[in-house]
């Protein structure tokens, strides 16, 4: 056979010359061969971001529509076929191979189903094949499956200096304190709370990393839950390191005071990195903007004095009843004040 591995890929002359044993000499110029020996090799392959994923990963809500796309070289022809293999390591899926964009370009395989796969690390492999039967393989960019949402277990307006729980007041109508409770999370998951009104109102915080709960000013009211130990914020440097269950109150929360009186809804929505939320309905708090006046007040009758009377025998030890509305809270401080005109009598 003839070595023509020296030979540049692109046109070949075939000529086939005769002699005969009387030095008669002719030619024969037959059909052209073309020498290809390779297809051009994609530069990148990577799983696409999606409405609800971010791009190299796969969650829970787009494993079965996957989209990955794949970067031809301009020296690509429409005869040039590519396709994909997937795996998570176990199994493997093969997405049959597409023609390229003559003159290069992207490729995008839609509609990719990997629910089968496990979570984990995904590779992602792309397959040529041209017209003259020659192969490549290129691999693509690792993505991530992951379909297991963190959890919010808890949100909740507790008591502050100001306030009894699930209230929010004139007082603390700017930055009411929210307990918040998570399981199995990790610091690089995110979370965001929001409050709502009977008249479809809604005040949202925006996304904050679980990891600036160990290292901001908020630190200080992380609380122990069950065996769960925060680590110190030097041991916080892998993004996505598992953190377990959390309680966490937020000094401050979010300003309130845009939203009318009545119910208020709370909402905490947990996002990991992957894309996976959950969203968990809190407990309800009421916010009020004045305080709740008494639907009565007078001097109680004693054993000695009738009803709105101060005798010689009870002056000493006078009771007033304070009737106080059904929408009055624990928190609520009365003052009750005696005068006659010329001296005024408070009490604490």
């Amino acid at each position: 056979g003839f070595d023509a591995s020296r030979r540049s890929d692109g046109p070949f002359a075939l000529a086939i010359q005769f002699q005969d044993s009387f030095c008669n000499a002719t030619r024969y110029d037959g059909d052209g061969a073309t020498k290809d020996t390779q297809i051009p090799l994609p530069s990148n392959a990577q799983i696409e971001a999606g409405i609800s994923n971010p791009a190299n990963f796969v969650n829970i809500d787009s494993q079965s529509n996957v989209s990955i796309s794949v970067e031809i070289p301009s020296t690509a022809k429409s005869t040039d076929l590519y396709g994909l293999s997937i795996t998570d390591g176990v199994s493997t899926l093969n997405v049959a191979p597409q023609g390229a964009p003559t003159g290069g370009g992207t490729m995008t395989f839609n509609g990719i189903d990997l629910s089968l796969l496990n979570d984990g690390m995904i590779g992602v492999t792309v397959n040529g094949t041209d017209d003259a039967n020659n192969q490549n393989v290129m691999t693509g960019m690792p993505g991530m499956k992951d379909t297991e949402a963190p959890s919010a277990a808890r949100v909740r307006v507790v008591a502050g200096a100001s306030n009894a729980i699930d209230e929010i007041n004139a007082t603390n109508s700017a930055n009411p304190p929210v307990l918040l409770r998570f399981e199995n999370v990790a610091t690089g998951d995110q979370y965001r709370v929001s409050f709502g009104d009977d008249n479809g109102k809604t005040i949202s915080s925006t996304f904050q990393s679980m990891i600036s709960l160990f290292t901001g000013p908020s630190a200080t009211g992380i609380v122990n839950s069950g065996d769960f130990n925060p680590p110190a914020n030097e041991a916080v440097a892998e993004s996505n390191q598992r953190i377990g269950d959390l309680d966490i109150t937020l000094p401050a929360g979010i300003c309130t005071q845009g939203l009318v009186a009545g119910a208020i809804s709370l909402r905490l929505e947990v996002k990991d990195t992957a894309g996976n939320s959950t969203f968990l309905i809190g407990t309800s708090a009421q916010k009020t903007t004045a305080a709740h006046l008494p639907t009565a007040a007078r001097v109680a009758s004693g054993a000695q004095n009738a009803q709105d009377i101060i005798n010689q025998a009870s002056f000493g030890s006078v009771t007033i009843d304070v009737a106080m509305p059904a929408s009055s809270t624990t928190s609520a401080m009365v003052r009750v004040r005696l005068a006659d005109g010329a001296r005024l009598i408070d009490t604490a």
